[in-house]
């Protein structure tokens, strides 16, 4: 706004300079009081000082311009190094989102359920240790059937380890981690009612499902 503000100023100072010139040659003319010789002396001084404001006018307009330019490459810099540090946050948050245990667990959940029943992943699950009044649990391990999202909630089906065609009964709200074990690898378990856990698997199996 400052800016056109002076672009403004600049323009009608010309234009006054102009109207000033006009004026006085009219008077002039009108009057009379000068001899021809005198009277072109007259106006080309008026003629040159005119020209010489405009020009001036005109060549603070182009530095107005220049750094109007400059100014709006600055914030063009400005809005794409934003831009840059939040796509680099995107991809930190990514990389830490898929190297947790909660996204790598739901992740392999939904790749199994595209394998035989043969062929799929045995996981453990913690469930409380019977007749035992402490904190204490026991792993189990299971072949996760299928695992659908029913009213927006999870619903999973197990199977026995052992024997595929045969369903195991888990009573869900009992299970308290659940473990995948990797190969040459540390085990990734996390807790099967973690909020995480629970979320990413669901975006995966509508991605799935679409």
């Amino acid at each position: 706004m400052k800016h056109i503000g002076i672009i403004i100023e600049v323009l009608v100072e010309s234009l006054l300079c102009i109207l000033a010139f006009i004026l006085i040659v009219w008077l002039l003319t009108l009057f009379d009081c000068l001899s021809g010789k005198q009277y072109e002396i007259v106006i080309t001084f008026l003629g040159v000082i005119a020209t010489f404001v405009v020009i001036n006018n005109f060549h603070q307009i182009g530095i107005i311009e220049q750094k109007h330019i400059k100014q709006i490459a600055e914030q063009k810099h400005l809005v794409e190094q934003e831009l840059k540090d939040i796509k680099d946050s995107q991809s930190m948050l990514i990389h830490l989102l898929k190297s947790s245990p909660e996204y790598k667990i739901a992740k392999r959940i939904i790749e199994q359920q595209k394998m035989d029943i043969q062929h799929r992943f045995v996981f453990k699950i913690a469930i409380p240790v019977p007749n035992v009044h402490t904190d204490g649990f026991m792993y189990k391990g299971v072949k996760i059937k299928s695992v659908t999202i029913v009213d927006n909630e999870l619903e999973w089906l197990f199977m026995n380890p052992q024997n595929g065609d045969e369903d195991y009964f888990v009573d869900i709200s009992t299970i308290l981690y659940i473990k995948m074990e990797e190969i040459l690898e540390y085990d990734e378990e996390c807790s099967f009612k973690n909020p995480n856990f629970i979320t990413i698997l669901k975006y995966l199996l509508s991605q799935e499902n679409e």
